[in-house]
């Protein structure tokens, strides 16, 4: 999908979030070299961790005052608001008088998701533009562009505790369906997370075995390719220090440059 490719969505919350699930879990750091990437991580829970309570804490603030939000809306004491997103990233919010417009303006966008719906609606609508981040831009092009990753595990695992997170439908949940569906996702993201330890644990009690016959080249080290969230085997090389020079090549190779939309910057670098 084209990085320009816009989406809009009506907002039913009563202001707009201050703390997304899915931004907190965009500075996850990646897993690309073991021993560094858990440190940095386990730095990163410091961080993350009390951020994911302040975005619980403001979901359910926000859903106990939804009924009150669209009883103001109704009786036209309050705007409807759409937002406005690029590849996930805020970039405008369009301010309506009532939800048949607001459903009007999702639906001119959907139409024409590669056009600028801030340069087509503003004439008629009254369009406010978001600065997106250079940090948020950044994780969205990263998700684009893919990276190598040396891979210390036994096996490449097939569950975590992100992607028990990342079920929750955190883009939705400004929605009324969104917030209802919250609390199965919520049970069977806690399930996961539980299957998700237990096979953590048993690549954990292989490893130094793995490591060993690493260390002595009689198992190479895997090099795998990560993309829009999925990992695809890329080769194996054997020693510590070829592996990490082939894991560095990998990703920039894979590495794509693309400017943030109506930002002062170059035009887009073709990826390599």
């Amino acid at each position: 999908m084209s990085m320009s490719c816009w989406s809009a969505a009506i907002r039913w919350f009563p202001w707009r979030r201050r703390v997304r699930a899915h931004a907190v879990l965009e500075s996850w750091p990646r897993m690309v070299d073991g021993p560094v990437s858990l440190l940095a991580r386990l730095g990163w829970s410091l961080v993350g961790v009390p951020l994911l309570v302040l975005w619980a804490v403001e979901l359910l603030a926000g859903a106990l005052l939804v009924p009150c939000s669209l009883l103001a809306r109704g009786a036209g004491w309050s705007p409807w608001w759409v937002e406005l997103r690029v590849r996930g990233c805020l970039g405008g919010l369009v301010r309506v008088r009532d939800r048949s417009a607001a459903k009007r303006v999702r639906a001119a966008v959907a139409a024409e998701p590669l056009v600028d719906p801030l340069e087509v609606l503003a004439p008629e609508h009254d369009c406010h533009e978001v600065e997106i981040s250079a940090r948020r831009w950044a994780s969205a092009v990263r998700d684009v562009s893919g990276h190598g990753r040396r891979r210390w595990l036994p096996w490449r695992r097939r569950t975590s505790v992100r992607d028990a997170l990342e079920w929750f439908p955190d883009w939705s949940l400004d929605e009324p369906v969104g917030l209802l569906l919250a609390v199965p996702f919520l049970l069977v993201a806690v399930c996961w997370s539980v299957v998700a330890g237990l096979e953590l644990v048993a690549a954990l009690v292989l490893l130094p075995f793995v490591l060993l016959l690493r260390s002595v080249r009689l198992l190479d080290w895997p090099i795998e390719l990560v993309r829009a969230g999925e990992v695809s085997a890329h080769r194996g090389v054997a020693g510590l220090g070829a592996s990490a020079r082939a894991r560095r090549e990998l990703t920039e190779q894979v590495r794509v440059v693309v400017p943030r939309p109506r930002a002062a910057e170059p035009e887009v670098v073709a990826a390599r």
